[in-house]
């Protein structure tokens, strides 16, 4: 039974030690998961900043198209009013004052053209960039959030294994605690058994002794009757002798000093023996 106890607190120690490991574990698989929320949020960031990049590109493209757009109307009226003055008869007069008109609208209309280039060139660049930068945020949210919403996945099933293997192991913890109450009790219960059966041998013995002693022990009438009396008197007192009574008594026997020191030796041991009788009687009350 006794092993049974030590092995039962060996293996509670065992217990404690691997819930001790085990939170360790979870706080390292918790700080992992932090980690991984904070990259998602830092991405969301940068996801959040590509997004107005992107309004900004779409805002510019809008713009060059609108001013593109501005400016072929007006090539296409300078090209009318070139096509005006080419058909309409007019005089030489006429013509020498709308060449130099026209001359300027045809300098303008050149203009215009390379302004147009420009701005064509300008928006296909913009549209590339928009192209670029619309893939790269698909890539971002197709493949890291993703990645880190699947790391995030795998972190809490880890925690979640974390916090049965915890459970169990406490379990256990509370399975073995009860085993080694229970053991104790037992133990505690045998325990006590064996003191009883200790005390009743002990109190067999002196009862054994004082009847041997008496029987083989020659005293006179006098000291067998002081001895009787004693005895009653170590009965009443619940084991408490009075000294100068027994003194007392000794003087008024008028006892010889040898009988005196048997009747004191037996006197001892039935002392002993009235106090086991004691414990014995309160063991068996509790």
């Amino acid at each position: 039974m006794l092993e049974s106890l030590i092995d039962g607190t060996r293996e509670k120690e065992d217990l404690q030690q691997k819930i001790k490991v085990d939170k360790v574990k979870m706080n390292a698989i918790k700080d992992e998961k932090d980690k991984a929320e904070r990259e998602l949020i830092i991405t969301n960031n940068g996801l959040q900043e590509i997004e107005k990049q992107l309004d900004n590109l779409a805002i510019e493209v809008d713009s060059i198209m609108r001013e593109k757009k501005s400016k072929i109307l007006e090539k296409e009226r300078l090209i009318r009013q070139k096509s005006w003055w080419e058909k309409k008869p007019i005089t030489s007069a006429l013509k020498v004052v709308g060449f130099g008109k026209w001359a300027e609208r045809a300098r303008k209309i050149d203009s215009l053209e390379e302004e147009i280039e420009d701005l064509s060139r300008d928006e296909e660049s913009k549209k590339a960039q928009l192209e670029v930068i619309g893939k790269s945020e698909k890539i971002m949210k197709g493949i890291r959030i993703i990645s880190i919403e699947e790391e995030l996945a795998d972190v809490n099933n880890k925690l979640a294994d974390a916090n049965e293997t915890l459970a169990d192991v406490n379990k256990k913890l509370a399975d073995k605690n009860t085993n080694y109450q229970k053991l104790y009790e037992e133990n505690e219960s045998q325990k006590s058994q064996i003191e009883n059966l200790l005390t009743y041998q002990k109190y067999a013995e002196i009862s054994l002794q004082i009847k041997k002693e008496k029987s083989e022990c020659k005293l006179s009438k006098p000291a067998q009757k002081a001895l009787e009396e004693l005895f009653n008197k170590v009965q009443d007192e619940q084991n408490e002798l009075v000294k100068d009574v027994k003194e007392k008594s000794f003087e008024d026997w008028g006892l010889e000093e040898a009988e005196k020191e048997k009747i004191n030796s037996f006197l001892d041991k039935y002392t002993e023996l009235l106090k086991l009788e004691n414990e014995l009687i309160d063991k068996q009350q509790t």
